[in-house]
């Protein structure tokens, strides 16, 4: 089990701003839980430990905007994948006659289980990902 002491070590920032880091490439003994370079790979953080979760939060910053910047890209790469697939769906289906699809199709739910993924980790690394945090507070889109 990890000891938390407050007040007797050096804490890293509870947040990093996107790009406030150093971003280099991380190599398998600098990523947390040796997390693999596809994001869509990694757990959901639900399923850690209390000590895992606390080894990615005391990553170091650097560390941490890495992540967010590997995040960030594979969510913003599912998420245009998965809206032309929509869009695909959807242009079949008027142009069969069948009507719209609107909410129903595997590839929105698809598209938010990724955002909900890439929220989830977004919180655990305490990064600002663009594009996932946009969705959560309805700003932009």
């Amino acid at each position: 089990m990890t000891d938390i002491r407050y007040g007797n070590e050096q804490q890293h920032p509870l947040t990093v701003d996107y790009r406030q880091a150093q971003s280099r490439p991380l190599t398998g003994r600098d990523r947390p839980l040796g997390l693999d370079s596809d994001p869509g790979r990694w757990p959901h953080p639900s399923t850690l430990t209390f000590d895992q979760s606390v080894q990615v939060g005391r990553a170091s910053a650097s560390v941490r905007e890495t992540l967010g910047a590997e995040l960030g890209a594979w969510f913003g790469a599912e998420h245009r994948r998965l809206s032309a697939e929509h869009d695909r769906l959807a242009r079949e289906a008027a142009e069969e006659g069948r009507g719209r699809i609107v909410a129903s199709s595997e590839a929105l739910r698809r598209q938010q289980r990724a955002r909900y993924h890439a929220d989830a980790w977004a919180n655990l690394l305490s990064v600002d990902v663009a594009g996932v945090q946009e969705i959560r507070y309805g700003v932009g889109g």
